[in-house]
């Protein structure tokens, strides 16, 4: 069975699943800097259920029957890396989506932690903590039908109460799950509540099963890789929103926000990546190194094409 976070036995560094940023040039760049996985973003399991194949030059794309546009994209470049995580309330519907993604990808992750209402509305995300015989066999269900090569993991948040976190850890180990990764955070907690590496290191010390842990949370450096390792004892981390403002991180040292600008657009561009994704994702990035009052930073917030943010470029250094 394949598992590619205990694959080699080293630590890995991992691309966090996140709604419009972990898009095709954001996992390409991830790579580009030193990542060893990347998570899609959600996607839910309707979509590909609903959707047809288009190949445009070396980008292979999902295009909704519904909508006639793309949804999701990937390319050879990632595909021994890529894992796509999967937004889904039942194992039927989940193994008849990851039948159209998985030629193309590494593994398959279920959300089991997304808090927001248009996931746990539909049974999905973190409504799954509550259902744990639904969580059980959409593992289950997936584990049994894809072949042994390909990862089945999932992503959960704390339960209140430890040993509740512990037996669903168990749950999924149990159920064929060759991975869980755990944001430490409950369900009604957001960024800025402080993650609680605490219960990730209890989680580590008490799980009877040999099952990799991957640790999501307050990770914004190097330091903070070697840290969770001392005081938890994960060595697998998933990195989300140091990621999204400067994905360098991947590399040790921070690249400077322009190189990671320049090269970014640059992929969007050859990715046929929508102009409003990439321009969210700039955003995100301005934020984070205090650029709201620069020039470049206006042209992106005003840009309505792929014109106008490489038009926004030759502001940066302004």
């Amino acid at each position: 069975m394949m598992n590619d976070v205990a694959a080699s036995g080293r630590e890995k560094k991992i691309l966090a699943p996140m709604v419009r940023v972990g898009t095709l040039p954001m996992r390409l760049l991830a790579l580009e800097y030193g990542a060893d996985l990347v998570y899609s973003e959600e996607i839910i399991d309707r979509n590909f259920l609903d959707s047809y194949t288009r190949d445009k030059y070396e980008i292979k794309e999902w295009i909704s029957n519904k909508t006639q546009l793309s949804f999701f994209s990937t390319c050879d470049k990632e595909r021994d890396k890529l894992i796509v995580q999967l937004g889904t309330s039942n194992g039927n519907n989940a193994y008849k989506a990851a039948e159209k993604v998985i030629p193309f990808c590494r593994g398959i992750d279920v959300n089991m932690g997304c808090p927001l209402d248009y996931s746990t509305k539909g049974g999905m995300g973190a409504a799954l903590l509550k259902t744990p015989e639904i969580a059980s066999d959409i593992i289950k269900t997936l584990r049994r039908n894809l072949p042994n090569e390909y990862s089945v993991t999932a992503k959960i948040r704390l339960f209140p109460v430890l040993k509740d976190s512990i037996d669903f850890v168990h749950l999924l180990a149990n159920s064929g799950a060759d991975a869980v990764a755990i944001h430490a955070r409950q369900v009604h907690e957001r960024a800025k509540d402080k993650a609680h590496w605490d219960q990730l290191a209890q989680i580590a010390q008490l799980v009877t099963t040999n099952i990799p842990l991957m640790g999501n949370g307050d990770i914004f450096s190097v330091q903070d890789m070697l840290r969770m390792k001392e005081e938890t004892g994960i060595s697998h981390w998933m990195i989300a929103r140091m990621a999204q403002w400067n994905v360098s991180i991947f590399r040790g040292t921070l690249d400077s926000m322009n190189n990671v600008i320049l090269r970014y657009v640059q992929l969007a561009e050859e990715t046929n990546t929508y102009y409003g994704l990439a321009k969210y994702c700039l955003q995100q990035m301005i934020k984070y190194q205090k650029w709201t009052r620069t020039e470049f930073a206006s042209k992106i917030n005003h840009a309505q094409s792929w014109d106008d943010i490489k038009y926004a470029l030759s502001f940066l250094d302004a």
